[in-house]
């Protein structure tokens, strides 16, 4: 994912020769030959003067890398493929000849020069590989282990295995490499006060640097929000201050990472941010206390030793004046000692920069020390500079050294919504910073060849309101990848720009692949058969929202504690308990008993698994809202076994129905009693009672402390039922291919926020991975891969599983435009195949091609595809797409055509979805049994209902979640069309019957998120999905609006969904 392995076994995507190692070597020059690997004929010998053990271990990580079957090709963004499906330098024709026609590659040998282990701003990095082109030995020379190290990483990235031929290669050879880095400083920090990181999380990190050559982890360790570092001088500060006592640090922990580092030549520095940023959510430190300079002091000496490195950041950044003007003793003491408070914060800042010096450590300092207060800091200070390039000018005219972290370009926590609730859902330092973005960083912009010299490098920051050890992977890599080229290489070229990103593209697309490959980052997190016990319990919070920590409840009304918001609910303060072998479900239904029992069978397992999902909430959350406004009982942690116990939950469904459609009768009622014995749900169809006992399962929480699982707020009455009955998340398995089992996840997740349809948009123009006995031929041509394809029992398989948990799947074939893909099969049922390079004339992205709707061959093979393939789904629509069909001068053809295609879905007796185009556009006289999908806003959506059709609403504006991700086909500013990301608080304010009457609002079937997959795969999905689909599942559930008609605010929401920003 990070390191990304810059060959495909044989498709080399890369927009220059000298694209195959990640970061850009400094020269490297490559032939047309391939040499074969073999893992037990291939030794590596190392020669070198100390530092030895740290290059075999790293010999032992790389080879099991090196040697690990998988085509990590196969990872590729496949519309990466599409865009640039040749390489400029040519593949050796024979890459495919049988096995053993190559030359064998039998040896590494490694020769360091130097000896010193020592890491720091010195440390030679530059190294040699060559791998001659007739086997033998390859060769890595370098003037240290880290040079080694690097040249290590460059050759595991050069060699490739292919399944055909089951063989492990180098395709390019000879290769011959001369690489050393632009930058000493390279670097990722991370913070591990707003969110705990685990230390896996941090070594997990580490690894994925090492894959990019970066050299450097700042660990921005403590903060105002927790103090996670336990000390033996002062262990109350960890005891009072972290977030709990299994989220602290250890001297043993900081040590194992130090250690951990150095193995893969990277420095670990730590920040102690001070005076600032001291106590929990404001506060600074009291700096005319005496005590303060005492145990700021014995701190530091204490803790500066953990660390190898030759840095300590001590801070120094957006401290507030007003606090210390208004705490009690500062007015008197400033008039005392006639001095300013810029006087007296500038004497804390100077002293704390001496207690880093009395612990043979160098100081670092945030920018404002310098730039906005005019401290006069010592030139051995290193200044990390977060507000632009006009201050890092400032920095080095002082005469410091600049570590540069541009908040506007390597700020990734930026752009995915504000974690303090506003309405419009922004952040403070939006918009998105899109990869291309990252790139086009100079750190040395308008200063001085002389002045350059102070630039040590840069980081990119990890501010961690919203970011924790689940979702820092996809937010780090691999934008932190394209960090580690602007560090590593010279990203400027001859006239003094900067490479364009589009040479880039294709491959920092590899890279992450690699990444993916060679780490599988967070890939297995969510599969269920290896989850751990805590981790199952996760992904039922990660997607459903539980909303009950084990006592703690963030919410800020009572009416919080299940999602989405129930119609009415009344809560008591009583606590009940169960336990799993006192606990039966007894099942009253005269259809669908069998639904039941397996639901049953599923939520038992989840309600009855330890792990107290309230340590997952996001800490910064509890200390925003750290009182509910339901009082929680006082006797919440008394010991086990006082409290009666709830015995039975009976569910009763007095409806015999099992057909999923519009009509689906969804309420139910709840009841757990205060003196325990038996809850009951009615419904009046299975799919009512499956919502129930969603509902159930929220209210259960475990507690640690007395090992019981409990229903807090008892007695609990609940009657529910949803305002839309059409509530969906549209998945696009074209653009890039979704596992059966990724389309089975996003269903769990659907049914635990009670969402209950699946718009399946299985083909388009990137792909046809639909495989049917009328023409194999479509998805054989038109298919990424024949791996890559659903079958009539795959996809009755994925219909089956969604029934199950109450959800209707109806697939999309979108047509006449986006239709590449058919005519790789039949080129002659498509028109403007692939029009390069001026495919944007032609369609509204890459590869272009329309159907032949004058040809009568292809109304033939459409109507026979729909044929087969509408009676593989059981529900009632089918959508056929009918939007952005380009040249608007054909519309009484493309009108015609549009209504035939909707025949053809009447004749297999289902009912037509189309896009909002074909009525608000092209005035289509579509039947009024047609359903338009409205994704231009509020406005086209008031036209359809005044056609008298019905609306399924999607706002690109509020909807469209793969929004301000940046662009996936390259554009200097790493714009998406349709930025910016859509945080949840956006997602949450759609009214989707604004501006219409009541009699037009009832033309409302509801609304759906869409996931336009360009850069959306079953790695990333979960997290762009979740929690935004949650907001809108309770747009689409309950009765957002308040007595007013406003909608109700985002800060009233924000408790219960910030669990997982």
């Amino acid at each position: 994912m990070v390191a990304i392995k810059l060959l495909t076994s044989i498709s080399l995507l890369a927009a220059t020769s000298m694209a195959w190692v990640w970061p850009l070597p400094e020269k490297m020059d490559i032939g047309k030959n391939i040499v074969r690997l073999s893992n037990h004929e291939f030794g590596v010998s190392i020669k070198a003067c100390d530092g030895k053990d740290i290059l075999e271990r790293a010999v032992r990580r790389y080879k099991k890398l090196i040697f690990t079957k998988g085509e990590y090709g196969a990872l590729l963004n496949p519309v990466a493929k599409t865009v640039f499906p040749t390489p400029t330098t040519s593949v050796p024709t024979h890459a495919l000849a049988p096995k053993g026609k190559y030359p064998l590659l039998t040896h590494l040998n490694i020769q360091v020069s130097g000896g010193n282990t020592k890491l720091n701003l010195d440390t030679d990095e530059s190294y040699t590989l060559n791998v001659p082109a007739k086997g033998g030995q390859a060769t890595i020379t370098a003037k240290s282990v880290y040079g080694a190290l690097r040249g290590l990483e460059s050759f595991s990235q050069l060699v490739s295995w292919t399944e055909e031929t089951d063989q492990f290669r180098i395709p390019l050879a000879p290769v011959s490499i001369t690489d050393k880095p632009v930058f000493p400083h390279r670097g990722v920090m991370i913070d591990t006060s707003r969110n705990f990181l685990k230390v896996a999380d941090i070594k997990r990190t580490l690894d994925g640097m090492s894959y990019n050559k970066l050299n450097v982890l700042h660990w921005h360790i403590i903060d105002q929000h927790s103090f996670p570092l336990k000390t033996k001088t002062y262990p109350q500060l960890a005891e009072k201050g972290a977030y709990s006592k299994h989220w602290v640090y250890t001297e043993k922990d900081v040590r194992d990472i130090v250690s951990y580092a150095k193995d893969r030549g990277i420095r670990v520095y730590p920040e102690f941010d001070i005076p600032g940023h001291a106590l929990l959510l404001g506060g600074q430190l009291n700096i005319i206390n005496p005590k303060t300079d005492v145990i700021v002091r014995n701190f530091l000496k204490e803790v500066t030793t953990w660390f190898d490195d030759e840095f300590v950041h001590i801070g120094g950044d957006e401290v507030n004046f007003k606090c210390w003007e208004d705490s009690p003793g500062y007015p008197e003491y400033l008039q005392k000692n006639n001095v300013t408070l810029d006087n007296l914060f500038g004497q804390f800042v100077l002293k704390s920069h001496n207690w880093v010096r009395e612990n043979k450590k160098t100081p670092i300092t945030w920018q404002e020390a310098l730039t906005s207060h005019h401290i006069p800091i010592g030139k051995d200070v290193a200044v990390q500079v977060w507000l632009g390039a006009a201050d890092a000018v400032k920095v080095v005219e002082a005469g410091n050294r600049v570590i540069s972290t541009s908040y506007e370009r390597w700020y990734l926590d930026c752009g995915r919504g504000a974690w303090i609730s506003d309405s419009q859902g922004n952040s403070w330092c939006d918009p998105y910073k899109g990869w291309q973005v990252v790139y086009n960083y100079d750190l040395t912009a308008n200063m001085t060849k002389e002045q350059s010299k102070l630039v040590l490098g840069g980081e990119v920051g990890l501010w961690a309101e919203a970011i924790d050890g689940i979702n820092l992977d996809r937010i780090l890599w691999p934008r932190g990848a394209a960090a580690a080229e602007v560090l590593w290489s010279d990203i400027k070229l001859a006239d003094g720009t900067i490479r364009k990103t589009g040479d880039v593209f294709p491959r920092i697309h590899e890279q992450r692949a690699r990444l993916l490959f060679v780490t599988q980052f967070s890939i297995s997190y969510l599969k269920e058969a290896t989850l751990e016990p805590e981790e199952y319990q996760y992904l039922h919070i990660m997607v459903a929202i539980k909303l009950l920590t084990s006592i703690s409840l963030l919410a800020a009304s009572s009416m919080a504690w299940v999602w989405p918001l129930p119609e009415k609910m009344d809560i008591g303060k009583n606590i009940v308990r169960l336990s799993n072998h006192e606990f039966g479900v007894s099942i009253k239904a005269c259809d669908g008993k069998d639904i039941l029992e397996r639901a049953v069978r599923r939520y038992k397992k989840l309600i009855f698994t330890k792990g107290e999902y309230g340590a997952l909430l996001n800490p910064v959350a509890k200390t925003v809202f750290p009182t509910p406004t339901t009082s929680v009982p006082t006797h919440a942690l008394a010991p086990k076994g006082k409290y009666p116990l709830l015995t039975h939950l009976n569910i009763q469904v007095s409806g015999g129905n099992t057909k999923l459609n519009l009509d689906t009768d969804e309420s139910y009622t709840l009841n757990v009693p205060a003196k325990g014995g038996q809850a009951t749900i009615t419904a009046k169809s299975v799919y009512g009672a499956l919502r129930g006992l969603e509902s159930f399962s929220q209210l259960v929480s475990w507690t640690e402390e007395t090992d019981q699982f409990r229903i807090p707020l008892a007695p609990v009455s609940i009657t529910d039922k949803p305002v839309f009955p059409h509530r969906g998340v549209m998945i696009d398995t074209s653009r890039n291919f979704l596992k059966v089992a990724d389309i089975k996840r996003t269903l769990d997740g659907m049914s635990y926020n009670k969402l209950n349809v699946l718009h399946w948009h299985i083909i388009d123009q990137h792909s046809f991975p639909l495989k049917t006995k009328t023409y194999p031929e479509l998805a054989e041509k038109g298919a990424y891969s024949k791996r890559w394809v659903y079958t009539e029992k795959d996809v009755r398989d994925i219909v089956s599983y969604a029934k199950d948990r109450g959800i209707r799947v109806y697939p999309e074939f979108d047509i006449p435009g986006h239709a590449y893909s058919w005519g790789l099969a039949f080129p002659d049922i498509v028109t403007c195949m692939n029009m390069q390079p001026n495919w944007s004339d032609y369609a509204a992205e890459p590869n272009s091609g329309q159907l032949n709707i004058i040809n009568p061959k292809t109304d033939v093979i459409v109507r026979n595809f729909l044929k087969e393939v509408t009676t593989w789904f059981d529900d009632e629509f089918v959508h056929i797409g009918g939007d952005e069909k380009n040249n608007v001068t054909l519309d009484n053809l493309f009108g015609q055509f549009v209504l035939k295609s909707h025949n053809w879905v009447r004749e297999n007796k289902k009912t037509p979805i189309t896009w909002q185009e074909a009525l608000t556009s092209h005035h289509i006289p579509i039947g009024k049994d047609v359903a338009v999908q409205v994704w231009l806003g509020a406005a086209d959506a008031v036209k359809v209902v005044e056609a008298g059709n019905r609306v399924i609403s999607t706002s690109y504006e509020r909807w469209y979640l793969d929004c301000g991700r940046g662009a996936w086909i390259s554009d200097s500013q790493g714009n998406s069309w349709c930025d910016p990301y859509k945080g949840w608080q956006v997602v949450y304010n759609y009214d989707l019957t604004a501006n219409m009457t009541k009699k037009q609002s009832k033309l409302v079937l509801g609304g759906e998120v869409g996931l336009w997959a360009e850069a959306i795969d079953g790695i990333n999905l979960d997290r762009i999905l979740w929690p935004r689909g949650a907001a809108a599942a309770e747009v689409l559930w309950s009765d957002i609006k308040l007595a007013d008609g406003t909608i109700r605010k985002t800060g009233d929401v924000f408790p219960p969904v910030v669990v997982c920003p």
